[in-house]
């Protein structure tokens, strides 16, 4: 991602737990790197198939939960 994208990039994740419901807010930047993450694990099953958002590694705003995004081609891992 561009340094220039990378600063304006906003991006949070954050939990409900009275609607029990998971908000994801984001400017152009947020999402697009968010799909980008996302599509960067498609079909990689090894331990690098998998991409961690965190407040402290700069890729979620502060207040954020920290979120694993991964590849399973397993159905009973999201039945």
């Amino acid at each position: 991602m561009e340094s220039k994208r990378k600063k304006e990039m906003k991006l949070k994740i954050t939990y409900n737990e009275k609607k029990k419901e998971v908000c994801i807010i984001g400017n152009k930047y947020g999402l697009e790197y968010l799909a980008n993450c996302c599509l960067s694990v498609i079909g990689k099953t090894d331990p690098a198939g998998h991409f961690h958002l965190m407040p402290q590694m700069n890729n979620l705003s502060k207040g954020s939960l920290n979120t694993i995004i991964e590849y399973s081609k397993h159905p009973r891992e999201y039945e």
